[in-house]
């Protein structure tokens, strides 16, 4: 198992001042936690291959629109975008800011003219990728193997072990990671600097949107949006930290900011089919163990210990179904309240308490009040586990 979560896992690329142990241990410790959670490691690729998939069709369409195909400008692939999202570029302001870029607020600042689009392919790729996909189709070729060996003697009625089945779980949950990973570069360490005659505030200024406040990179507002599921891991992750359990993956607060690299845990906002996808993949991985249920033992309290742990793991599977369709289902009353119910307009004296409901666009009844108060408690929670926003 840990051979396979250790073939499987692709990072992203390193900080500039770190060296091979700090790289290691951070491998080493995204490994163990596929290990513990291997649809953690099945949503994080899903995402950045969603992310990946929308670089390729911005940059496509931006050189269908300026018509520079012809002019040296080659059609992005899917390992172009994943090597942009992956921080293959990083930003060199002319106020002397330097900070990494995703593949989304790269085509921000070539599509308005700040900087030109790098010159690359896929061949420059390849001369820092240090993952073929000779390889990569060689690992997934063993691990089918060991798959359909498993199959193959549980359907002769032989004896199949429990570590048998859990790697066979820990394989349905890995192979879709290794499929959206394929095209990723792995082991990258020398990002792409590009240069900028301009200064942050300059960009800000020429967009009406652009808010100035941010947490990792003057960039935010482009492409770093905080989600339901985001707000719930940074909570965890800080909690971690505050008993000194690190992953070693985040970029912590305290390494300073603009950050120095993309984390390897990103979270990317998922969609509700996306999440069901999700769902179908870790609940094949899981049913794999009910296999054992009536298995032979050496004890009853061991295989009511191993009854008790397939029953855990499947609940809090379908809890999190129960969370995520909470959010979904808040989000969707609260678009529906907002278009419904114009904004209330009060004109009280200022030496008067105002009585103005403090979510205008839903009833006024006690009810709703008190159950959107709970949400936005909820989220402010996980939102004050972030660092303070630095103003610019």
């Amino acid at each position: 198992m840990f051979l396979c979560s250790w073939s499987l896992v692709c990072m992203n690329m390193p900080g500039s001042k770190e060296g091979d142990l700090v790289v290691l241990w951070r491998k080493i410790a995204l490994t163990c936690l596929g290990i513990l959670c291997p649809e953690l490691i099945f949503e994080l690729a899903t995402g950045q291959w969603l992310s990946a998939r929308k670089v390729r069709d911005l940059f496509n369409a931006l050189h269908e629109e300026q018509e520079r195909t012809d002019t040296g400008h080659k059609r992005w692939d899917m390992e172009m975008a994943f090597y942009a999202d992956l921080d293959g570029f990083r930003l060199r302001s002319k106020d002397g800011l330097s900070f990494p870029l995703d593949g989304k607020q790269l085509h921000y600042l070539v599509s308005r003219g700040h900087i030109k689009e790098p010159e690359f392919d896929s061949r420059l790729i390849q001369t820092k990728n240090k993952v073929e996909p000779l390889l990569r189709a060689i690992t997934l070729c063993q691990i089918l193997y060991f798959m359909v060996s498993v199959a193959g003697r549980w359907a002769q009625k032989l004896v199949v072990t429990t570590a048998e089945l859990t790697t066979v779980s820990y394989i349905i949950c890995n192979i879709p990671p290794s499929l959206a990973w394929w095209y990723k570069p792995a082991d990258c360490r020398l990002p792409e600097t590009i240069g900028m005659d301009k200064t942050m505030q300059e960009i800000w200024n020429d967009d009406p949107d652009a808010k100035k406040e941010w947490y990792w990179t003057p960039l935010d507002y482009v492409n770093r949006k905080e989600w339901w599921w985001s707000l719930v891991w940074h909570s965890y992750v800080h909690f971690l930290w505050h008993i000194h359990l690190r992953f070693g993956s985040e970029a912590r607060p305290s390494e300073g900011r603009p950050i120095d690299r993309i984390e390897d845990t990103r979270q990317r906002e998922l969609t509700r089919k996306d999440l069901y996808f999700l769902l179908i993949v870790s609940t094949a991985c899981f049913t794999v163990l009910f296999l054992a249920w009536n298995d032979e033992f050496p004890t009853p309290t061991e295989r009511w210990l191993w009854r008790a742990a397939c029953l855990s793991m499947m609940i809090e599977l379908y809890m999190l179904l129960v969370i995520a369709e909470m959010a979904f289902v808040y989000q969707k009353l609260t678009r529906y309240f907002k278009s419904r119910r114009p904004p209330v307009q009060f004109s009280i004296p200022w030496e008067e308490k105002s009585t103005a409901p403090a979510f205008p666009y839903l009833p006024a009844s006690k009810r709703w009040q008190g159950f959107a108060a709970k949400i936005d408690a909820f989220l402010e929670h996980g939102r004050n586990n972030s660092p303070p926003m630095i103003l610019a």
